[in-house]
This record gives structure tokens, sequence and C-alpha cells, in this order.
């Protein structure tokens, strides 16, 4: 199952609603799924490699320079291969983080790869194959799955943020996957929703937790 109209949220969060109490108030709270698949190509699988232990921030700079590199081009694995590895490291990649996205250029520009026929394999074909490419692990197969792809069961239990955010609204422990796969399932079969929701829910969270900090500091002044 894939994203392919409003109403696939709606009906899901109707579900979901049902489901999970305590995901209902925290829908009731954010308001509707904006949850839209991302295009799945080079660049997107770049950028998450990219991402790959470091903070939002960090990333976000990094993959800006990244994607300047391509003289305003749109950043392709053909591209990435004309462009002098000094280049890439100069914008702030790694030189590990280099070496996996030079193996994924290569696999796409020899067809090893093909994209564009993953949107026709499962969810379990899709990691199959994506966790072939170096430095590519489940955490970014299943951002393709999620982000990328618009999947509607995904759930990345190998992201720490968002166990995390699962943690704290359920008050269970975020290394207990047990517990957590649990509370997923009451998801099913539209976990990627549900994962939505709970990104967001640690994003208004922290938000409230910016303001209030900043409320703070006014008062110090």
């Amino acid at each position: 199952m894939r994203i392919s109209n409003d109403n696939d949220l709606a009906e899901a969060c109707r579900k979901l609603r049902c489901a999970d109490k305590r995901l209902a108030e925290i829908i009731n709270h954010v308001g509707p799924c904006t949850l839209k698949p991302h295009t799945p190509d080079f660049h997107f699988l770049a950028d998450a490699i990219i991402g790959q232990q470091i903070a939002t921030k960090a990333a976000a700079t990094i993959s800006a320079r990244f994607k300047q590199l391509f003289k305003g081009n749109k950043p392709t694995a053909k591209g990435f291969l004309n462009i002098p590895k000094e280049e890439v490291l100069s914008a702030g990649v790694s030189g590990q983080k280099y070496g996996y996205i030079l193996d994924l250029a290569q696999r796409i520009n020899s067809r090893k790869l093909r994209l564009a026929s993953l949107s026709k394999m499962s969810d379990s074909g899709v990691r199959e194959k994506l966790t072939e490419v170096k430095g590519i692990g489940v955490w970014t197969a299943d951002m393709f799955l999620l982000f990328g792809l618009g999947r509607l069961d995904v759930f990345p239990l190998h992201d720490f943020a968002l166990r995390q955010a699962m943690a704290r609204v359920y008050d269970v422990p975020a290394d207990d996957h047990g517990a957590l796969l649990r509370i997923a399932n009451r998801w099913a079969p539209y976990r990627s929703v549900g994962t939505w929701y709970m990104y967001r829910s640690k994003n208004a969270q922290q938000g409230s937790q910016r303001s209030g900090t900043r409320s703070r500091a006014r008062g110090r002044e």
C-alpha cells in the first residue's frame, strides 16, 4: 500500500483514532496528516546518507552545499561521478560518506541498481536491494520506503528519534523494542501515518521547550 491521495490519509487517521487513544489525542492536536512521498531518486538517498548520525541542522547545511556542486542542475548519479572528490569533501561530506555515495552512484550508473523498479517491489524487497549499497542500512531503507515511496505501513524501529517520541507518549523505555513494536502493531496497516504523528509530536514538544527557554531568557534580561 502506498499513499495515492488525501483520502488514504483521512481513512488512516480515522482508523488510528479508533485503535489508539493516545495517538488519537496527538492526531486531534496536530491536525490532518500531510505526509507526501518525495521523488525516490539518487538525490534522496544521497541526502539520507549525508544525514546519518549527525545533527539535523548540520545535515541541512552539508546537503545544501552538496546540491550546489551540481551548478543548478538536479543531483544525479552521473553528475556526481563527474565531480572531483576534493570538491565533495570541501562541501562537508566526510571521506567515509563520500565512499558510500560513490558506491550508490556507480551502482545506479551501471544499472546494477534501478531505483525506478523499486516501486514495484515489496517493502522487504526494497530493503534487501538498498542495503546492498555501502553505507545504506535498514534505517536509510526505511526512510526511502516512508518518505520516498510513500508506503503506508512502515515502522522505522531503528530511528532513535521515533523511539524517543514513543517513549514519552506511551511511557515505555526507548530501548524496549518489543514494547514499541506491540504499540506500532495497533497502527497497522497504517504504521507510516502513526510514525509521522510521533515525529510531529516530538517536533511540537521541542518547539514548546524552545519557546519556554526563550521566555525564561527574556525574563532574565
